[in-house]
């Protein structure tokens, strides 16, 4: 009875140290192994949560390489928003890892509307977007954006690792991975991933104390 006991008690500090590690981050299940935008004159519209409603496009125009999230315009069929400086005319600055991403932002940041900043260009031919540059990017060097989408009318905060790349010309950007907080107006750290389910055990099992460790390695 008492083994009983003890075990169930195990079983529930284990399943809730897991529940708290895992902190509702969630993989954006459509980036695969990198988004880039396809060839001249179509445009690629990304899903982040995969649920067919496109909140960013990539796409060429010309010799430019272009990410585009809230715009208007035939063209611009995106509905995310993604973070920049408020002084700089660009539409995304890189962010530091552990930039706290949610509806309060950093001094000096916002959620830019791109409709009146224009297209996040990255590239221009094979070389690096001037403005680009001077918000933090380079050519092969990955940086993470910070970015909002709605989910059924909700909120969702994320983060995305991009890549621009001297080519293809017109094509060099790289969406190699992208996570979001599935709880909504929840704030996610730029760089933030899951727990691994190992981290939770260890979480339970430091909290059951050497006594209950030893009961634990018993009961198995």
């Amino acid at each position: 009875m008492g083994k009983n006991k003890a075990s169930a008690g195990i079983v529930s500090l284990l399943a809730a140290a897991g529940h708290g590690a895992q902190a509702h981050i969630i993989q954006s299940p459509t980036v695969g192994s990198g988004l880039m935008p396809p060839a001249f004159g179509d445009e690629l519209l990304w899903s982040v949560d995969g649920d067919g409603d496109g909140e960013f496009a990539l796409y060429r125009v010309d010799d430019n390489a272009i990410f585009a999230g809230a715009l208007t315009g035939a063209n611009f069929s995106g509905r995310g928003s993604v973070i920049g400086r408020a002084a700089l005319p660009f539409a995304a600055y890189a962010l530091p890892p552990g930039f706290s991403i949610g509806a309060t932002l950093a001094t000096g940041y916002a959620f830019k509307q791109e409709s009146s900043t224009g297209p996040v260009v990255f590239t221009v031919n094979s070389a690096i977007f001037v403005y680009a540059e001077s918000a933090g990017f380079s050519i092969g060097q990955s940086s993470l954006i910070g970015f909002r989408f709605d989910i059924s009318g909700n909120t969702h905060y994320g983060w995305l690792r991009l890549e621009p790349t001297a080519g293809p010309v017109g094509r060099g950007i790289t969406i190699s991975e992208a996570y979001y907080e599935s709880t909504p107006d929840t704030p996610i750290a730029a760089g933030a991933i899951p727990e691994p389910a190992n981290a939770a055990v260890g979480l339970g099992l430091l909290a059951l104390g050497a006594a209950g460790l030893r009961r634990w390695r018993r009961d198995r």
